[in-house]
């Protein structure tokens, strides 16, 4: 996934993959999508814009007309789209060299990335200021939004372009039990890159380079992976990773008070 991506925002065909695509991570509720963009934020200290398809309106994508007055003359302008004047904001680093370079220090997957594309990571954070992450793309009932936010396949939002100093990278759930999904149009404009479900060893060396556990939580994260809790589910519980690392922090959290058997 790191590679196909780093090699997106460098413009470089990997295999199938066009320099003119836009990369649709799927999988899962839970999977990791989310989490995975996060740390290409980190890794190459670059802001993430994140927002949800499906939190979107009308307003936050048209240009809105206003009428303005010089002197004794009436003109009609439009307003530049609230979700790229949002956007737009983000002009600096994730990070301060120095602290982005602690932080990677502190971690093995990211200081392993890192030290594995560093002369990429060069180029790609002087080609970009920001990413902006679309999740849930196709998680809309309002077909006028839908089509609004195709608009911003050919780099627009509104009838401004995006900068393009801006990644763009998107998001979707597809499993066909998901209200609210609708049908996938075929669309050359994407490259799909299917998020699977980590395995347990994955898991655990994420959390664990993620978060400083209580050693008492790690026995506890260590029994539940036994008996294979991350992937419960019935007809009214589904435990995802992104769920799974919730419940890890709240015991960790509470650790004083759990008593271990």
């Amino acid at each position: 996934y790191i590679k196909t991506i780093i090699y997106n925002l460098l413009g470089i065909s990997n295999n199938s993959l066009s320099e003119k695509d836009y990369i649709m991570l799927g999988g899962l509720t839970g999977v990791g999508k989310t989490t995975l963009i996060e740390y290409i934020s980190q890794l190459l200290n670059i802001e993430l814009f994140s927002i949800e398809a499906s939190h979107l309106s009308e307003e936050h994508i048209i240009n809105i007309p206003f009428i303005k007055r010089k002197d004794e003359e009436y003109s009609i302008e439009n307003s530049k789209p609230f979700l790229l004047s949002e956007l737009e904001k983000i002009q600096k680093p994730l990070y301060s060299p120095e602290k982005h370079l602690e932080i990677i220090n502190n971690n093995f997957e990211l200081k392993k990335h890192f030290e594995l594309y560093k002369k990429e990571i060069e180029t790609i954070q002087n080609k970009y200021s920001r990413i902006f992450f679309i999740d849930e793309f196709y998680r809309m009932n309002n077909v006028r939004i839908s089509n609004l936010l195709r608009t911003i396949l050919n780099g627009f939002i509104g009838s401004n372009k995006i900068p393009d100093n801006t990644y763009l990278i998107f998001a979707s759930n597809f499993d066909s039990s998901d209200e609210g999904l609708s049908d996938i149009p075929q669309n050359h404009q994407f490259t799909f890159l299917n998020i699977i479900k980590s395995s347990n060893t994955e898991y655990k060396n994420y959390i664990l380079n993620k978060h400083k556990l209580e050693t008492n939580t790690i026995f506890i994260f260590e029994e539940l992976l036994k008996i294979n809790f991350l992937g419960f589910k019935d007809e009214h519980i589904h435990i995802s990773p992104r769920r799974f690392e919730e419940i890890l922090l709240y015991i960790n959290y509470n650790i004083e008070n759990i008593e271990v058997i």
